[in-house]
C-alpha cells in the first residue's frame, strides 16, 4: 500500500540546519583612521621611532656633506704662475728680504760734547730741560749713568769747536771719546740694511762741516723692527728740517745719533 505524502516521516530539520554552513556570516574587520601629516609626525616623535633612530645618521651625513664642501672651496684653487710669486712670501711666511737672521751692527766711536753726567734720573731731566731750551740737547745712558750731551761728532777738534761755541760759566761743557761695542741684533734683511744705511749717513755727515739731505730711501722704506721706530722718526724730523744749519736740524741730527748708540740697550 502506497503511503500518502502526508503520512511520510519528517525529517530533523535541526539537524540539518546545524550541518549546513554558516554561508551568511558576516565578518567585521576594524576601520582604520585616515592617515594624515600630523598623525605621521606623531606616530614618529612617538617613542623610539624610526626618526629618533635615524636621527645621528642623518647628522653624520649632513656634517660629512658641510665638510667636503669646505675642503673643495680651499683646495679647488688655481695655482697661480711662478712670476706671480716674485716679491710673495717664501716658504715658512717670511716675505722675500724679511728673512729674520743674526746681524753685527759696528761698533760706534765718537767724540761728545757734554754738559753733565747724574746718578739719578730726576736730575738729568731737569738739567736736560733748561739746556734744551738754549741748545740742541740730548739725553741718554752711559756706563750706568744719565749722560747730558750738546754735541757729537767725529774727532776730537770737531767737539771742541762746539763746546768753545756753547759753553758759558753757568754751563761748563767738556769732551770725551766714547765708543759702543758691536750690537748683535736678529733683524730682517731689509731692517739690517736700513740701519747700515743710517750709520753711513751719520759717518758721512762727520766727514764734513755741510748739512747733508737724508737719503730719500731712508724714508721711503721705513724698517719694521719696533725697536728702530725711534731712529727713523728722527730722521723723518731731520728730513723736514731740510738742509739749512740750525737748533731744530742740529737736535734731529742728534736724535739720529742717540738711536744708534742706544742700540745696546735695546
Amino acid at each position: 500500500m502506497e503511503q500518502s505524502p502526508t503520512n511520510q516521516p519528517k525529517k530533523d530539520l535541526s539537524s540539518s540546519k546545524k550541518d549546513e554552513p554558516k554561508n551568511k556570516a558576516v565578518i567585521h574587520f576594524p576601520k582604520s583612521k585616515k592617515a594624515t601629516l600630523s598623525s605621521v609626525k606623531r606616530g614618529m616623535m612617538k617613542g623610539p621611532g624610526v626618526f629618533k633612530k635615524m636621527k645621528p645618521i642623518l647628522l653624520a651625513v649632513l656634517i660629512s656633506i658641510i665638510f667636503a664642501r669646505v675642503v673643495m672651496s680651499v683646495f679647488d684653487t688655481e695655482v697661480p704662475e711662478q712670476s706671480a710669486l716674485v716679491g710673495q712670501s717664501e716658504p715658512g711666511g717670511q716675505e722675500v728680504g724679511n728673512t729674520v737672521a743674526a746681524t753685527k751692527i759696528p761698533a760706534l766711536s765718537m767724540w761728545v760734547v757734554q754738559a753733565g753726567v747724574f746718578k739719578e734720573v730726576a736730575s738729568a731731566e731737569m738739567s736736560y730741560r733748561d739746556l734744551a731750551a738754549k741748545m740742541p740737547t740730548i739725553q741718554t745712558l752711559h756706563e750706568g749713568m744719565f749722560a747730558i750731551w750738546v754735541g757729537v761728532t767725529s774727532n776730537e777738534a770737531a767737539a771742541k769747536a762746539i763746546a768753545t761755541q756753547n759753553s758759558t760759566e753757568e754751563t761748563p761743557l767738556y769732551v770725551k771719546q766714547v765708543t759702543r761695542p758691536p750690537v748683535d741684533m736678529e733683524l730682517a734683511e731689509k731692517d739690517a740694511t736700513w740701519i747700515k744705511e743710517v750709520n753711513d749717513f751719520v759717518l758721512a755727515q762727520w766727514e764734513t762741516s755741510e748739512p747733508l739731505a737724508v737719503p730719500e730711501e731712508l724714508i721711503t722704506n721705513p724698517p719694521h723692527n719696533e725697536k728702530l721706530n725711534s731712529t727713523f722718526t728722527s730722521l723723518e724730523t731731520l728730513q723736514k728740517a731740510g738742509v739749512q744749519p740750525g737748533v731744530e736740524r742740529d737736535t734731529a741730527f742728534l736724535l739720529v745719533v742717540e738711536g744708534i748708540w742706544e742700540l745696546s740697550q735695546n
